[in-house]
């Protein structure tokens, strides 16, 4: 069960996470925008997921 953790703690390349939950160019742009990431940022899933989840609910107009 440890071991199950350490891997979801693993730090992943975003355009590889990107890949695996099909996040299209696009919104990994604004996901990347929105968090100050630059292509070839490592995080962890979990933080992926949670940024990607906070960019799809937010408002079109940035919350203006």
């Amino acid at each position: 069960m440890a071991a199950e953790a350490k891997a979801k703690e693993e730090m992943q390349d975003i355009g590889k996470l990107a890949h695996k939950y099909h996040v299209r160019m696009e919104v990994l742009g604004g996901i990347m925008a929105d968090n100050g990431w630059k292509p070839g940022k490592q995080v962890t899933e979990k933080t992926f997921r949670k940024a990607l989840m906070e960019f799809q609910k937010a408002p079109i107009s940035g919350g203006i």
